[in-house]
């Protein structure tokens, strides 16, 4: 009696397990995709998994600029699209960061060849504050004076003299390739040139740059002034210019009679007004 007690409970057990255990071997499939049943191997249809919706996803190009190591703590000068804030590059104070409309900025590698070479640094923001006074204050000496005498010749192989151009309005232009806001403002340049083009302005760009990295640079970009290779010398020497980009306009008579400096969107009306000023001189 206790025997066939003990086999019935094992009986018992057994069969409250079967559920369990047919579910799990209806579960259990072989890489093949088959299962066994005991020594009958059973092929198995493929089950498709029901997954939640998924919206359509759109693939986009997304460009990551290199990352800039955080330099220690000095304060670099942004320069507005907006704002009439120029960048500075001349060897001994100049500002490595410029920032464009869209936040565009001097690449690592131009900022990096730019410091190599000795032409850019970074500057505290008191000294960009203090730089930018003494800047003021230089071009408010020269306006209404004579504009300092220069002899330049430009790609083209033609030698301009500011004395020989006298009779004329002469707009100067200081810039260099790596200057982010110098080059956004050339379009506007190039519309004040040809609305002058049958008057007697003459237009004279002063490049930092080589003749033949100038000539690669205007070959993709159009500047329609008449450019001055590696024009340090009369940028810093003759009219004190490290800011950049800077214009200076210079009467008939060779006064130099008003300046601007930096970028903004209305760079040409400015331009155009700064030449009619000049013009009425008499």
């Amino acid at each position: 009696m206790k025997k066939a007690l003990i086999r019935g409970s094992l009986l018992f057990a057994l069969l409250g397990l079967y559920p369990a255990t047919q579910t799990l071997a209806q579960k259990a499939t072989t890489v093949e995709g088959s299962k066994v049943e005991g020594a009958k191997a059973q092929t198995l249809q493929p089950v498709k998994i029901a997954s939640p919706a998924v919206a359509p996803v759109k693939a986009e190009t997304v460009t990551l600029k290199p990352a800039k190591a955080a330099p220690a703590p000095v304060k670099v000068s942004t320069v507005s699209v907006k704002g009439a804030t120029p960048v500075t590059a001349a060897k001994a104070t100049t500002i490595v960061k410029a920032t464009a409309g869209g936040g565009e900025e001097l690449s690592k590698e131009e900022v990096d060849s730019l410091i190599k070479a000795g032409v850019i640094k970074t500057m505290t923001h008191e000294e960009i504050e203090d730089h930018t006074r003494k800047r003021e204050e230089r071009f408010l000496m020269m306006v209404n004076k004579p504009a300092p005498a220069f002899t330049a010749t430009d790609l083209s192989g033609k030698t301009y003299a500011l004395e020989q151009l006298k009779g004329k309005t002469v707009v100067l232009n200081f810039w260099f390739i790596g200057c982010k806001p110098c080059i956004m403002e050339m379009p506007h340049l190039n519309e004040v040139v040809q609305k002058y083009k049958q008057e007697d302005v003459v237009f004279l760009a002063f490049a930092l740059d080589q003749e033949e990295e100038l000539r690669k640079f205007l070959a993709k970009t159009p500047f329609n002034y008449n450019i001055v290779p590696d024009a340090n010398r009369i940028s810093r020497d003759a009219y004190g210019v490290n800011a950049f980009p800077t214009s200076l306009v210079i009467d008939k008579d060779g006064i130099l009679r008003d300046y601007l400096t930096g970028y903004s969107e209305d760079v040409g009306e400015k331009l155009s007004k700064m030449i009619e000023k000049a013009r009425q001189q008499q």
